[in-house]
């Protein structure tokens, strides 16, 4: 399922998403493929994500989540079951302004790769609530170059806000069994409060 070029007020509710070669549900704010957002106008906003079931997805190309948001504004992911997938569970790339991921169950992702979280975002400086999810076994799979060999578990968080993502909430979540509990990257101005993790390999913040 995708949504692109200012799709607003749409409801994505209760489906079933197994199987995909690629992710399960794309909500697509970049222009192209070299991942240049779109302008203001052209965004997908006030969307919903709500009561999916998305698994076993990424079939022949690995580097995609079970939902998928992309200079996405004012987008609601809730209630969502997301589990075995190659890469992330929940991925936010670069402005997802106001948009909140709540009440997700995020279980056996980072499958096929390193470098990754469950719950995920990258370059997202816009402010975005993450509160009240259930994730459990962000495993990470690669080749680790400065050991020489593929290593699993290995390099995955249970939520990574990754390359500078700022003035994020995170709160509430349970995190069971993943590499790092929360990893963070560079980011300023994020809030990581009443949250739970537990059996975590490596840290439970970093």
């Amino acid at each position: 399922v995708m949504l692109r070029d200012g799709a607003a007020h749409n409801d994505i509710v209760e489906n079933v998403v197994v199987g995909a070669g690629q992710g399960g549900i794309y909500v697509n704010g970049f222009t192209n493929t070299m991942r240049q957002p779109a302008s203001a106008g052209h965004r997908p906003a006030h969307n919903l994500i709500s009561g999916n079931h998305v698994h076993h997805c990424g079939l022949y190309y690995v580097h995609v989540a079970g939902i998928y948001l992309a200079c996405a504004d004012h987008t609601t992911v809730a209630h969502n079951d997301v589990h075995h997938m190659p890469r992330y569970g929940i991925s936010l790339k670069q402005a997802c302004p106001n948009s909140v991921i709540e009440y997700n169950d995020v279980r056996w992702t980072n499958l096929a790769t390193r470098d990754t979280g469950a719950i995920e975002m990258a370059g997202n400086k816009a402010g975005t609530v993450v509160r009240f999810n259930l994730i459990t076994d962000a495993v990470g799979s690669g080749y680790i170059s400065n050991v020489g060999h593929h290593a699993s578990p290995c390099d995955a968080g249970g939520i990574y806000l990754d390359n500078m993502s700022s003035n994020v909430h995170v709160h509430g979540n349970i995190i069971v069994r993943t590499e790092c509990g929360i990893w963070l990257n560079w980011g300023s101005s994020n809030i990581i409060e009443q949250n739970i993790i537990v059996d975590s390999r490596a840290a439970h913040a970093f």
